[in-house]
């Protein structure tokens, strides 16, 4: 062999060395299921159940918005072949990465109401995630866990929809589908800068007294959001105090026009009337004017995705924060 060919050989060699090592050294050579299979603890119809995962799921259907918004968040919409329960506005936080998703899937897997079984098997899933409700017998469900399990498919359900409803709960959720999707990195980001914003507030001490309603169209009554509730959980973590920590519906218009010391709201709504629409209805409506809230104008509209555990909470707990630093 002539020298020259030698030489380009070596160089070769020497260049695929430095690239693997450079790989090496940017990927850390590792990934969540270096140690074995991934097992979480999760719930259904039934109660707790654990699954374990031996590898990442390639082909997921995703059973509610705040599930789907996840997905699209973490960047898995390509491995999502079917939805249900598509009942709310999607976020403008992931609207483009849905619009494409939704151009792509046939209408026959991507419903507001429920998927039944037969049309979920269809699909192949590997991964489910969406309410505890859904994995069980009836009209309501789109199977049984254990069936699933048998077709080799794994479910989940949100802690901050039925199960841990509080920042601890949001942390394992995220957490799992971190491990479980080997996308750690991306889940760590968004629990820090989450984490961040509420010890931030927390440690300013204001145990500034905050409503979390969700009104009628007539604004006649009140359904009001407790302490039992997931944006409640976070309103205590934030260090503040809910005007309403039962909760509950048909709270009525003067009992939330007599509370006057409420400092901050937090007003819900999804439908017709779009929060920002909402909010600006109280502030018109000179029968809630004493409120101090209402005259400070310390308020924020959220839809209800805002309330539970999915990407927008990163907007809803920093839109609490302010009204905690502001009242």
């Amino acid at each position: 062999m002539e020298k020259t060919h030698i030489i380009a050989i070596v160089a070769i060699v020497a260049v695929i060395a430095v690239a693997g090592a450079a790989f090496v050294l940017l990927n850390n050579g590792s990934s969540t299921y270096d140690d074995g299979d991934i097992v979480i603890y999760t719930n259904d119809n039934n109660g707790p159940v654990t699954q374990t995962f031996k590898k990442a799921p390639e082909r997921i259907i995703a059973g509610n918005d705040t599930c789907l918004e996840i997905l699209l968040y973490l960047g898995l919409g390509d491995k999502i072949v079917g939805v249900y329960y598509d009942e709310d506005e999607i976020s403008d936080v992931v609207k483009k990465e849905y619009d494409k998703l939704k151009s792509r899937l046939d209408s026959k897997y991507f419903l507001t109401g429920l998927m039944s079984q037969a049309v979920a098997t269809e699909l192949e899933p590997d991964f489910i995630i969406g309410y505890k409700s859904s994995f069980g017998e009836g009209q309501w469900a789109v199977g049984s866990t254990s069936y699933w399990n048998k077709m080799g498919c794994n479910i989940m359900s949100l802690n901050t929809q039925a199960g841990d409803r509080t920042v601890n709960g949001l942390e394992q959720d995220w957490g799992d589908l971190g491990k479980i999707f080997d996308i750690k990195s991306k889940t760590d980001k968004f629990l820090k800068e989450y984490n961040d914003t509420v010890d931030k507030v927390a440690k300013l001490g204001k145990k500034a007294k905050i409503a979390i309603l969700e009104p009628a169209d007539d604004l006649t009554s009140f359904g009001g959001y407790g302490d039992k509730q997931f944006i409640g959980q976070e309103l205590l973590a934030c260090g503040g105090t809910n005007a309403f920590p039962d909760g509950g519906w048909g709270i009525s218009a003067a009992t939330v026009i007599d509370a006057t010391d409420i400092e901050g709201m937090i007003i819900i709504s999804f439908g017709d009337i779009t929060p920002a629409q909402m909010v600006q209805k109280i502030k018109d409506n000179k029968n809630f004017g004493e409120i101090k809230a209402v005259k400070t104008g310390n308020m924020i509209g959220i839809g209800l995705s805002g309330t539970y555990g999915g990407p927008t909470c990163l907007e809803t707990i920093k839109a609490l924060a302010e009204l905690i630093e502001n009242a």
